[in-house]
Protein backbone atom coordinates (compact mmCIF):
# COMPACT_ATOMS: atom_id res chain seq x y z
CA UNK A 1 0.00 0.00 0.00
CA UNK A 2 2.50 2.26 0.69
CA UNK A 3 4.81 1.78 -1.88
CA UNK A 4 2.08 2.25 -4.42
CA UNK A 5 1.44 5.57 -2.85
CA UNK A 6 4.71 6.64 -2.74
CA UNK A 7 4.76 5.28 -6.71
CA UNK A 8 1.99 7.35 -7.16
CA UNK A 9 2.96 10.43 -5.33
CA UNK A 10 6.45 9.94 -7.69
CA UNK A 11 4.76 9.82 -10.73
CA UNK A 12 2.24 12.57 -10.45
CA UNK A 13 4.61 15.04 -9.48
CA UNK A 14 7.87 13.94 -11.93
CA UNK A 15 5.53 13.17 -15.01
CA UNK A 16 7.99 9.80 -14.71
CA UNK A 17 6.93 6.05 -14.23
CA UNK A 18 9.45 3.81 -12.83
CA UNK A 19 8.54 0.99 -10.74
CA UNK A 20 11.41 0.19 -8.55
CA UNK A 21 12.78 2.31 -5.66
CA UNK A 22 16.69 1.36 -7.24
CA UNK A 23 15.22 2.99 -10.91
CA UNK A 24 13.83 6.09 -8.39
CA UNK A 25 17.08 6.47 -6.70
CA UNK A 26 19.72 6.41 -10.44
CA UNK A 27 16.72 8.64 -11.71
CA UNK A 28 18.03 10.98 -8.67
CA UNK A 29 21.17 10.61 -9.13
CA UNK A 30 21.62 11.46 -12.56
CA UNK A 31 19.39 14.29 -12.72
CA UNK A 32 18.67 15.92 -9.01
CA UNK A 33 21.22 18.38 -9.24
CA UNK A 34 18.58 20.06 -12.05
CA UNK A 35 15.77 19.16 -9.99
CA UNK A 36 13.19 22.56 -9.87
CA UNK A 37 9.92 22.97 -8.98
CA UNK A 38 7.55 24.57 -10.81
CA UNK A 39 3.44 26.19 -10.25
CA UNK A 40 3.08 26.72 -13.72
CA UNK A 41 3.46 23.47 -15.01
CA UNK A 42 1.21 22.12 -12.43
CA UNK A 43 2.86 21.76 -9.41
CA UNK A 44 5.58 19.37 -10.75
CA UNK A 45 9.92 18.57 -10.12
CA UNK A 46 10.76 18.98 -13.78
CA UNK A 47 14.21 18.70 -15.37
CA UNK A 48 16.11 22.16 -16.53
CA UNK A 49 16.67 20.93 -20.11
CA UNK A 50 16.02 24.30 -20.95
CA UNK A 51 19.65 25.52 -19.67
CA UNK A 52 20.87 21.83 -20.17
CA UNK A 53 19.85 21.05 -23.48
CA UNK A 54 22.28 17.98 -23.25
CA UNK A 55 20.83 16.26 -20.77
CA UNK A 56 17.16 15.60 -23.34
CA UNK A 57 18.94 13.17 -25.08
CA UNK A 58 20.12 11.96 -21.60
CA UNK A 59 16.49 11.43 -20.15
CA UNK A 60 15.32 9.83 -23.39
CA UNK A 61 18.47 7.36 -23.38
CA UNK A 62 17.63 6.48 -19.42
CA UNK A 63 14.34 5.74 -20.36
CA UNK A 64 15.26 3.69 -22.95
CA UNK A 65 17.49 1.71 -20.61
CA UNK A 66 15.32 0.93 -18.55
CA UNK A 67 12.43 0.12 -20.78
CA UNK A 68 9.80 2.88 -19.40
CA UNK A 69 6.78 1.89 -21.19
CA UNK A 70 3.87 3.76 -21.69
CA UNK A 71 0.43 2.54 -23.26
CA UNK A 72 -1.31 4.69 -24.91
CA UNK A 73 -4.65 4.93 -23.22
CA UNK A 74 -6.65 5.43 -26.48
CA UNK A 75 -4.97 2.21 -28.19
CA UNK A 76 -3.86 0.09 -25.03
CA UNK A 77 -2.58 -2.29 -28.17
CA UNK A 78 -0.23 0.36 -29.26
CA UNK A 79 3.08 0.63 -26.67
CA UNK A 80 5.03 3.55 -27.38
CA UNK A 81 8.64 4.53 -25.42
CA UNK A 82 8.10 7.51 -23.53
CA UNK A 83 10.01 11.08 -25.32
CA UNK A 84 10.46 13.59 -22.48
CA UNK A 85 10.36 17.24 -24.14
CA UNK A 86 9.98 19.55 -21.91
Amino acid sequence: MIKKMALSILKRYTNFNYYSQETWQEWYNNFGNYLFFTELGGYKFMIDTWNHPELKNKIIKFNKNRNNLNIDETNKDKINIEKIDF
